[in-house]
């Protein structure tokens, strides 16, 4: 059971780091405090235990932190990337685990960081994991990280529409993301 001023500290951490994250790029740091409320209510309909929606929330506001490690040039292009930039780019689980993992009161959310790209098919990264060898909390943060993303309007490309992004992370269950996280936001979304 953690004190109130482990909690003071996580949160003061936290803020820190997306702070940071922010002077950084500001689209990242919005992405981020989007992404923690969805992932939350989706760990709320699985039924998760305050402990693992504490970890979630801290997990899901820093899923994107290792992108401090990523280059201007990168972080910040205004087109697509190449194949090299994206290979670069899939770096930033591991940088962001590698952050998180030396603030000891944040350890525990270091596996949503880390593999919040891995896909329920086994072909994401960094670690090509697969179903259930992804963390819980890292497979409900993917699906959130795609829904916002996919629904905000990005530098390259435009926002979809809700319904396209509902029917895209639908046609991708059993591909990308597990099922049952699919059929909670699905639920959420239409209701």
């Amino acid at each position: 059971m953690q004190t109130y001023n482990q909690q003071l500290s996580e949160e003061n951490i936290t803020a820190v780091l997306l702070h940071t994250l922010e002077l950084r790029d500001r689209d990242v740091a919005g992405h981020s405090y989007r992404v923690s409320p969805l992932a939350i209510s989706l760990g709320q309909a699985l039924g998760l235990a305050e402990h693992d929606m504490t970890l979630l929330r801290i997990g899901a506001l820093l899923h994107d932190i290792g992108k401090l490690g990523i280059p201007d040039s990168i972080l910040l292009k205004p087109s697509a990337l190449t194949e090299e930039e994206r290979i670069i780019i899939k770096r930033h689980p591991v940088y962001g685990a590698e952050l998180v993992f030396s603030i000891p009161s944040l350890q525990d959310a270091v596996p949503i960081i880390k593999y919040h790209h891995e896909r329920w098919d086994g072909a994401g990264y960094p670690d090509k994991l697969k179903e259930n060898e992804i963390p819980l909390l890292a497979r409900i943060c993917s699906v959130a990280e795609v829904f916002d993303a996919l629904m905000s309007e990005q530098i390259y490309r435009q926002a979809w529409p809700q319904i396209q992004v509902l029917q895209m992370i639908e046609q991708e269950s059993e591909l990308a993301f597990d099922p049952t996280i699919v059929a909670a936001l699905i639920k959420k979304m239409r209701s």
